[in-house]
Parts: structure tokens; sequence; C-alpha cells
């Protein structure tokens, strides 16, 4: 009887939310094309939680949210985190060069900072 309970309120939970995750993860990604970076990580967000975990798909995409947003170290995190999984090879080469970029991004804020406390 739980099982059903628990099943009927899934079920009921899919009709109010209207959106599969394969859906929501489709929205995600328009509004990084549109360059909605924060709308992007929110629907990420609800995709990851009606999944119940995260994807390299996923984490593809935020990582590029965070670096555009010049969330530097959010970006590194969920980079970190594509590793994780499974992913093509066309991803994989994407994130290599999101990891230059990062790594490149990060190097001139330590820079930045360096300069500003000499100049003090």
């Amino acid at each position: 009887m739980k099982t059903f309970i628990l099943i009927f309120f899934v079920f009921i939970s899919q009709l109010a939310y209207g959106q599969t995750a394969h859906e929501l993860y489709d929205i995600a990604k328009d509004y990084y094309k549109a360059r909605n970076y924060t709308e992007s990580l929110q629907q990420l967000d609800k995709t990851q939680l009606m999944l119940g975990r995260t994807n390299a798909a996923i984490e593809h995409v935020r990582v590029k949210c965070y670096y555009y947003l010049k969330r530097y170290d959010d970006a590194r995190k969920s980079l970190i985190e594509f590793y994780k999984y499974p992913a093509s090879a066309e991803l994989i080469e994407e994130m290599k060069e999101y990891e230059k970029k990062i790594s490149l991004a990060e190097l001139k804020k330590r820079q930045d900072k360096l300069k500003k406390q000499k100049g003090n």
C-alpha cells in the first residue's frame, strides 16, 4: 500500500510539474543558448532534483553557465563532477577546452588581486 501511495504521489507531482526531466533539461539548454545563464542553472537544478542525481549532460551545461557568470570556483566544481560520469568524446573535448579557459580565468583573477595588493 505504501508503494502505491508513493507511486501515486510521484504521478501527481509529474502532472503538477507538467514537465519531464528531459524537457527541463531542454529548457535549461534553451536558456543557455539565450545567454540567460542564471535561469539555465535554475532549470538544471530542477532537472537534477527530478532525476535524483546529476549526470555529465547536466554538468556540461552547468560548467559553461558558471564560466560565463565568472563563477570559476563553481565551474571548477561542476567540471570535477562532470568527469565522474560517462560522456561522449565530443563533450569531453569541449570540457577540456573549458578546463583551460577556467584555469586561465582563475590565473588572471589571482594576478589582478596581486596587482591591487601591490598598488595599495
